[in-house]
């Protein structure tokens, strides 16, 4: 048996693990990033005529460990498999009750409607992924790593409409934005899933922040919305419920004084000060 093959073997055991069909797999990749662009894994979802397929991209490194006799390391190559294959077992199951190709075909986000129920589609993911892999080996997560840059590109935000009543936000602000939210879903998701002492001092931190702490609040509410969702799922999966989310995940600019426009989700992405 051949390198490839025995990688191969490992990957559609984990996937038996899960129960999920290996098959639906179109390829794996051995990626060799850049260090612009670096990733342990990544799941891209095809949605074409012939059904439901995934490209599954792998760090040579994680593929290099998995036949490690380093424990630690394949441990760790490990919980990234199965992270991506939870990935891919959660868009099959949601892909049966909507369309949520668009979620992931359509990058822009440039509309208030496709960015909410976009960040939705794709942070439940994550948590589900998160929530499941972290059983076998969690991340470390640091808020203070993302929460600045978010606070820095609402404060942006919120002086800019001190002089205008409305303004559309670059995308580079947004995904600062977007970044804060990942993280507040990938810490519920540890948080919930494995009651660690490190993911509930990382709420901790939020809750007794002298400058964040007007973010917990979110935080909290955020991790028993999430769980809330996990344990009904898939019951609840439409598209009303993930825009539903997805005004969840952006309320905490609110905080600020700042919301979005709503009366027309067609829209490009507009932000406007609260009344």
């Amino acid at each position: 048996m051949n390198y490839i093959e025995i990688i191969t073997n490992i990957i559609k055991n984990c996937s038996s693990d899960i129960e999920f069909d290996f098959n639906t797999i179109n390829n794996i990749l051995i990626n060799i990033h850049s260090t612009t662009n670096y990733y342990y894994g990544k799941v891209v979802p095809l949605f074409n005529n012939d059904g439901l397929q995934f490209e599954l991209l792998l760090h040579h490194n994680i593929i290099n460990d998995l036949i490690s006799d380093d424990k630690d390391k394949v441990q760790h190559s490990h919980s990234v498999i199965y992270h991506e294959l939870y990935h891919c077992k959660e868009i099959a199951i949601t892909s049966q009750y909507i369309n949520c190709g668009k979620a992931y075909l359509d990058e822009t986000m440039s509309t208030t409607k496709m960015l909410l129920f976009s960040t939705a589609v794709k942070q439940w993911s994550e948590y589900y992924a998160y929530y499941n892999s972290s059983q076998i080996r969690g991340r470390d997560i640091k808020l203070s790593n993302y929460i600045c840059a978010a606070e820095a590109a609402v404060n942006v935000l919120h002086s800019k409409l001190l002089e205008v009543s409305d303004i559309q936000m670059p995308l580079f602000f947004i995904n600062d934005i977007v970044k804060f939210i990942q993280i507040c879903v990938m810490l519920s998701a540890h948080y919930n899933s494995t009651h660690e002492k490190r993911y509930k001092n990382e709420v901790d931190y939020l809750k007794r922040s002298s400058i964040y702490n007007k973010y917990y609040p979110y935080l909290i509410d955020l991790v028993y919305v999430m769980q809330e969702l996990y344990t009904a799922y898939p019951n609840w999966v439409s598209e009303k419920t993930f825009m539903e989310l997805g005004y969840k995940l952006f309320s905490f600019i609110k905080i600020n004084g700042i919301t979005y426009s709503i009366d027309e989700l067609s829209d490009n992405f507009i932000f406007i000060k609260s009344i």
